[in-house]
């Protein structure tokens, strides 16, 4: 069909606080509110992923199309928002609105009825319809709160004009149009009342050489990032995964703590030493302060078993170099790398003082207004050093089928893990890459034990 070319407006704005005085026609008024954080709202106790500030209301016609539209910025404050809606409108006294809920950084530009309009990606996006039959007289007042639960769940036209279904909450996620509407106007805002936008704290001091990384909401991906090579994977769609605390080790790997589990008494496989390949760090005379390096996936899984743990899952890593939902590009930020930030770019050629092995791990805190290698958490290394494998397989995006929410579900992954083939992926850069491949974002492939690849394990935390 053709879209319909915009003419007069036929949504009202009124903002949340306004007593809207009857209009000259009938009309319909809907207060909208969510129960998701503003991204003005986030503090230390918050997800800045699981964040909104935009809103895009749309009505529809009888035969489905757009005839006029709102993009909101939510700021704080304005919430809930009230739209007026004439009843002449439509033709058989119903309306159909669609209500999208967003951040606009998880948006691309688009067009709509000939105007600029923010396309928000739907695995990120709370999309809800909305039903209201529209009063021959007087006015109407509903209303309706989106929920977070209903992230990433996509609504659905119906056919011939019909309403199609909608997530209403997380009990009703294909409900119909006209459910979930309350009466009357909303009084106060239910923003950042989500309880899977806190933060899930540590329930107890992990042990000595672990670090805390408390639970939460973290968006996977990123749109700025996809394969450059045959060796990279790309970091998209998002997808909105939920973690559970853990404990992670706060440097990769050493020489040292690896002769310690040798002296405890494990018998399990070991990484090719520095007798065999120049580079590798295993060896008898090798600093104990050396990431381990030259590892197979098998003999890194087995490592980890045996310190009472297990490699971290790809999730896992992400959110804990990433800063836990504030998107960082770099564990300390968005600050540009430099050779004094991290262990890259030490090969010939890399841009930096060259070298023939690893550096001692934590060699890059930051200093003299250089930005070092440490997280929000106080991970150390995780954009340098070594390139970490994860538990998860190479997929060629998150996209691939071990990645993808059931569509009857809610669409957050809990503490997802994503196995489906022996190759693994590898995540942060190694001394002897160069200083491109430093972002946290970047997907690589794991082929064979190296001078590049060590390890860091992941703890369940213990209450």
């Amino acid at each position: 069909m053709k879209r319909a070319h915009r003419s007069a407006p036929v949504l009202a704005l009124t903002l949340a606080g306004c007593d809207p005085e009857a209009p000259p026609r009938p009309q319909a008024i809907l207060y909208v509110d969510t129960d998701m954080p503003l991204l003005a709202q986030i503090d230390e106790g918050t997800s800045a992923d699981a964040a909104i500030d935009t809103l895009r209301v749309e009505i529809l016609d009888d035969a489905l199309e757009v005839v006029d539209f709102r993009i909101v910025g939510l700021t704080g404050g304005e919430l809930p928002v009230s739209f007026g809606i004439p009843t002449d409108t439509t033709s058989n006294g119903k309306v159909l609105i669609r209500i999208r809920a967003f951040r606009a950084l998880f948006s691309a530009p688009g067009q709509l009825l000939d105007a600029p309009v923010l396309d928000p990606r739907p695995e990120v996006t709370v999309d809800r319809l909305v039903e209201l039959d529209l009063p021959a007289e007087g006015i109407a007042m509903r209303s309706v709160v989106l929920r977070g639960e209903c992230i990433g769940k996509r609504a659905r036209f119906g056919l011939d004009g019909q309403a199609g279904t909608t997530c209403i909450d997380g009990e009703r996620l294909d409900g119909a149009p006209s459910e979930g509407l309350g009466d009357g106007w909303l009084i106060g805002t239910e923003s950042g009342t989500w309880a899977r936008a806190r933060v899930k704290p540590c329930a107890s001091t992990p042990p000595a050489g672990r670090r805390c990384i408390p639970g939460g909401l973290t968006v996977l991906g990123d749109l700025l990032f996809v394969a450059r090579s045959e060796l990279d994977y790309d970091s998209v769609p998002l997808r909105v995964v939920e973690l559970s605390p853990f404990y992670l080790d706060e440097t990769e790997l050493t020489v040292g703590a690896l002769r310690g589990l040798v002296t405890g008494g494990y018998q399990g496989p070991l990484p090719r030493g520095a007798d065999v390949e120049p580079g590798c760090s295993w060896g008898p005379d090798t600093p104990a302060e050396l990431g381990v390096s030259c590892v197979t996936f098998e003999t890194a899984d087995e490592i980890c078993r045996a310190a009472g743990g297990a490699l971290p899952t790809e999730a896992q890593w992400e959110h804990a170099a990433r800063g836990r939902g504030e998107r960082r590009l770099y564990p300390w930020g968005n600050d540009t790398v430099q050779c004094c930030s991290a262990s890259v770019g030490r090969r010939m050629g890399g841009g930096c003082e060259e070298a023939t092995g690893p550096e001692p791990v934590g060699s890059h805190r930051g200093q003299d207004g250089c930005p070092g290698d440490v997280s929000r958490d106080g991970v150390l290394d995780m954009a340098g050093g070594l390139v970490e494998l994860v538990q998860d397989s190479v997929t060629d995006s998150f996209g691939a089928a071990c990645w993808v929410p059931d569509p009857s579900g809610v669409q957050i992954l809990t503490n997802p893990v994503c196995i489906e083939g022996s190759s693994r992926i590898g995540r942060g850069a190694s001394w002897d890459l160069s200083l491109g491949d430093a972002p946290l974002p970047v997907r690589r492939a794991f082929f064979k034990e190296e001078p590049g690849y060590g390890l860091r394990c992941a703890y369940t935390e213990q209450p």
